[in-house]
């Protein structure tokens, strides 16, 4: 009796067996080019998770409660990439190649439908000039959270030379840099 493939054929037995995943995170395609940027402050909170570990219990006290921050602040790096991801799709053609098409469409003999195809690229240039602007805003602000992030984890490497307290404010300064740029 045949009774065809099953789940297991189709997955793969080892990679269940083994509970292998995938290399590439789940949210991979809604960052787009930004995943990397992602992919290094989860790292940085990795080194931040393996630096505590390496500090006196008296110190670790001090500066632990800031691992929340720093997950907070890598959610929000999440979200304005998928944003900034979002928008970035949105912008092509770049003003410079509408103004372009503009120009030529100026350039045609009148008609009506030349008229209306200059409403309509003027249209089209005044949104991707918005969008262009929305896009620098959103890659300034992920630019910010990855500085953070890195900022708070040479701030726990520093611990061990500058002390705990010093390394606290230094984290907090870093993480509050991050998280004070507005977007929405």
């Amino acid at each position: 009796m045949d009774r065809g493939l099953g789940w297991r054929d189709v997955l793969g037995r080892t990679a269940l067996a083994t509970g292998a995943r995938s290399p590439v995170p789940a949210d991979s395609l809604e960052l787009g080019p930004h995943r990397d940027v992602v992919a290094n402050m989860r790292n940085d909170r990795a080194a931040m998770v393996a630096g505590l570990a390496r500090v006196v219990r008296s110190e670790r006290a001090l500066v632990a409660d800031l691992l929340p921050a720093v997950d907070a602040l890598i959610a929000r790096a999440v979200e304005v990439a998928t944003q900034l991801h979002a928008v970035e799709r949105q912008v092509d053609p770049g003003p410079a190649e509408l103004e372009r098409r503009l120009a030529d469409t100026r350039g045609e003999a009148p008609s009506p439908g030349r008229d209306q195809r200059v409403a309509v690229l003027e249209r089209r240039l005044e949104a991707v000039r918005g969008l262009a602007a929305r896009r620098d805003l959103l890659a300034a602000h992920l630019g910010a959270c990855a500085a953070a992030t890195a900022g708070a984890r040479h701030g726990i490497e520093r611990i061990g030379t500058i002390g705990a307290a010093a390394a606290a404010a230094e984290i907090r300064a870093a993480l509050g840099t991050g998280a004070g740029l507005p977007v929405s």
